[in-house]
């Protein structure tokens, strides 16, 4: 009996130990930051024409280093704003380049000059409220310059 209890004490002690390693990994080794999207996720989306009116084959999902889909966000943008919603957000099986986002400051550096307007879009399939209020919170804690 003694033997078995030293076994499982030092079986109990190595997992333990392992487990306190693999932790103390993990955080070296993942970002600690809050991203709605893997950051430079990218997908090519090859959708039937006849089922998803309006999209182009193939279309491309692209989400930049912020984990945002569109252009980066940076200082030269007077108004910033950043698009929360589900699915009719990221317009997932629409090309980067027609996903409403993209065209809301297309158009409207169009109409205020060039870099006066950025959209960030992280939209995302099935996220409700509780996830929207939580992305509110997370991204302009981390992106003040948004919400500023």
């Amino acid at each position: 009996m003694g033997q078995a209890l030293k076994r499982a004490g030092l079986f109990l002690a190595s997992l333990l130990f392992f487990l306190a390693v693999a932790e103390g990994a993990i955080r070296l080794l993942l970002p600690n930051d809050y991203y709605v999207w893997p950051p430079n996720f990218h997908r090519t989306f090859r959708p039937d024409p006849d089922v998803v009116h309006g999209a182009t084959v193939p279309s491309q999902l692209t989400i930049n280093a912020f984990g945002m889909r569109g252009d980066p966000p940076g200082p030269q943008y007077q108004y910033r704003v950043l698009a929360i919603g589900g699915s009719t957000t990221i317009c997932g099986y629409l090309d980067d380049r027609k996903a409403w986002p993209y065209l809301v400051q297309e158009r409207s550096n169009a109409a205020l000059g060039p870099d006066t307007v950025w959209v960030g879009n992280v939209g995302r399939p099935g996220h409700t409220t509780h996830q929207h209020l939580l992305q509110v919170e997370k991204l302009l804690a981390r992106h003040p310059e948004i919400g500023g």
